[in-house]
């Protein structure tokens, strides 16, 4: 005849193993790296809004512009919002204060230079969900590689934080 400490002994360990089987589930099911682990929002409920650039680890699309055209220039601030509809409709503006630096006469001159800019487009996700594609309408700035279709890999999408990895591998934070 049992004990009631060994049926209460198996019972816990029915339930830590029943606990284990969840978290594990769970895990192997998390969409993106950076969670959430669960949301009862669908992504395309999280996703539309408007978006604000809040951190970038890596260069900003601007930045790699300057690398291929060689310009020397530094951002010094910048604010640049995503906005997602729910009809496909996208708007990206962007606002930088840089400081261009070049040479007369074998003197260095710096000075300050705020560029804005909007290019809207249309936007949608992958078939898994995981990366979301931006086509950018023709704009002033179609020559510019940066300013056409973008995928990026989305890393975290929860109701308050979306964090994106560029295609030049940048992880950009959003907040909304």
């Amino acid at each position: 005849m049992r004990t009631m400490n060994s049926q209460n002994a198996n019972r816990a360990k029915l339930v830590a193993l029943f606990s284990l089987i969840v978290v594990l589930n769970f895990q192997s099911c998390k969409k993106y790296e950076d969670g959430p682990l669960v949301s009862l929002k669908s992504p395309e409920k999280r996703i539309v809004k408007k978006w604000d650039l809040d951190d970038v680890d890596g260069n900003l699309p601007i930045e790699d512009l300057f690398d291929q055209v060689d310009v020397d220039a530094k951002i010094t601030d910048w604010d640049i919002t995503f906005d997602f509809d729910d009809d496909g409709d996208f708007t990206m503006r962007a606002s930088y204060t840089m400081e261009y630096t070049y040479m007369v006469d074998n003197n260095s001159y710096t000075y300050p230079y705020t560029f804005d800019m909007r290019i809207d487009g249309d936007w949608d996700f992958n078939s898994k969900k995981d990366e979301i594609n931006i086509d950018f309408n023709a704009s002033d700035y179609d020559d510019y590689a940066d300013y056409r279709n973008r995928d990026y890999k989305i890393l975290r999408l929860a109701d308050d934080e979306m964090i994106l990895e560029a295609e030049n591998g940048a992880e950009w934070t959003f907040n909304d």
